[in-house]
């Protein structure tokens, strides 16, 4: 069963840092389907599928000083970072970004029920 779907998501496999210096604050755009037990993110560039999430948390990343971005980590160290990028990234500033929060929340491991 599918919780959500979001479009135009903006994608970051890792935060983009000074050295790193993309010009873009994301590596891709795409549609995050947010599911009981997994994300996955389908873009240009590829696809994601995110499950063993480890944690989740919402904030600034890298180079980027005007958009909040949700970090999940999840299987062995990888990371995922996820904005909402409508209205060329307005829509994140404007609460889009706090909206995919919420639908991921339910996979934070606080969160999970110990079934």
């Amino acid at each position: 069963m599918m919780s959500a779907v979001f479009h135009k998501v903006w994608f970051r496999p890792e935060a983009n840092r000074w050295p790193n210096f993309d010009l873009f604050s994301m590596r891709d755009v795409g549609t995050l389907l947010v599911n009981e037990e997994s994300l996955e993110f389908n873009g240009a560039k590829g696809s994601v599928f995110i499950s063993g999430i480890t944690n989740i948390s919402f904030g600034r990343q890298g180079m980027d000083f005007v958009n909040n971005w949700v970090r999940v980590d999840y299987q062995d160290g990888k990371t995922a970072f996820f904005a909402d990028g409508r209205l060329l990234g307005w829509s994140g500033v404007l609460g889009g970004t706090k909206n995919i929060l919420r639908a991921v929340w339910h996979l934070h491991p606080s969160g999970r029920s110990s079934e």
